[in-house]
């Protein structure tokens, strides 16, 4: 089943909707792409949105300007203009290179240097090492 706009008018322009109650209450927004069950459902005037997963609802009905990605209550990215916000996104823990737990196939850590500083994104690769996602290497 594809999606209907209830309330679309001849102000609303250039939106793309696919998927069950996909923006759904749209009326006079524009240039907005919802893609999912429910994407975007509450956005009636909003311009310029990409809402890209089953279940991402509630938000403001005038929302504008707005990438959303994710899947209802899940995890999903949000980003406005020049702020990103990751909502839900398990925190990663910081170890000292003396102190690396055990490598963890697909893991992430975050580690620093004895003092604290100069860390780095690592994740766990199936050699015996944690591997920093920057250079490619262990740290």
């Amino acid at each position: 089943n594809g999606a209907t706009f209830s309330g679309i008018t001849y102000y609303s322009l250039y939106n793309l909707a696919a998927g069950v109650g996909a923006g759904l209450d749209l009326t006079t927004g524009s240039n907005n792409v919802f893609i999912g069950c429910s994407a975007g459902g509450d956005i009636e005037s909003g311009n310029g949105n990409t809402v890209v997963g089953a279940g991402l609802n509630g938000f403001s009905a005038t929302m504008s300007d707005t990438l959303v990605l994710g899947a209802g209550d899940g995890a999903h990215i949000t980003s406005a203009g020049a702020v990103t916000t990751f909502a839900k996104i398990p925190v990663v823990p910081t170890y000292t290179i003396a102190t690396l737990p055990s490598v963890v196939p697909g893991g992430l850590i975050y580690v620093t240097d004895a003092g604290g500083g100069n860390g780095a994104l690592c994740f766990g690769n199936e050699s015996p090492d944690w591997i920093d996602v920057t250079t490619g290497s262990p740290p």
